[in-house]
């Protein structure tokens, strides 16, 4: 029967992106069974895993054609997941141009030791900053389902 880890890993966003749009964030607590380190937890326990990742964006700015919104979690520097929105503005709305949206990833994958996860975004500009907005706002996060013996 697996055995389900309670100890959860949860890093908040801290910093927008790197060059490569990689998002960067601040771990808020020890890590178990992990590392973190320039937008990337690394495993150091094989087994399967629960990964998750939050976003929120707001488009302030008027759209004059529509934008693919793509956000996607890898795997050793390749897609292992990825989310696709197309953001325009709405047909009916003549007022301010302000939209928001949300991106959600999450997947079980079976991870080995020195995987490396990282969360990427096309418009990392887009993500939410508004003062007094909630920092879960942004969260990334993964849990160790059941251990690989070899």
């Amino acid at each position: 029967m697996p055995r389900l880890s309670v100890v959860e890993n949860i890093i908040r966003c801290n910093e927008k992106r790197n060059s490569s749009n990689t998002i960067l964030w601040k771990a808020d607590q020890s890590m178990k069974g992990m590392n973190y380190q320039d937008g990337k937890l690394t495993i150091l326990t094989q087994g399967l895993y629960f990964i998750h990742c939050q976003l929120h964006f707001v488009v302030k700015e008027c759209l004059k054609k529509k934008q693919d919104l793509t956000s996607q979690l890898n795997l050793n520097g390749k897609i292992l997941y990825l989310s696709i929105q197309t953001v325009q503005k709405p047909e009916n709305e003549t007022n301010a141009c302000k939209m928001y949206t949300n991106q959600h990833l999450s997947l079980q994958t079976e991870l080995n030791v020195n995987d490396n996860i990282s969360v990427h975004t096309s418009h990392a500009q887009w993500l939410n900053d508004d003062s007094g907005y909630s920092v879960d706002s942004f969260v990334f996060g993964a849990f160790m389902i059941s251990e690989n013996a070899e």
